[in-house]
């Protein structure tokens, strides 16, 4: 099971691999939903292994 799927269902987004550290990544528009949500995906990504969660304030950014 890939750590982004679990976050972003069908939603744009990803998760970054720094190290033991999970960077999520979700549009400037669900940030605030991921936020809202942040304990819930922290646990899923700690059960992968991680042991920090960093969601991005600026939200994803896809390359152009």
């Amino acid at each position: 099971i890939r750590a982004d799927r679990q976050v972003a269902s069908d939603r744009q987004g990803r998760v970054r691999h720094h190290g033991t550290a999970a960077k999520v990544e979700v549009g400037p528009d669900e940030v605030a939903r991921l936020e809202a949500m942040r304990d819930e995906v922290a646990e899923a990504l700690r059960a992968l292994g991680y042991r920090e969660t960093v969601v991005d304030p600026a939200g994803y950014r896809g390359t152009a």
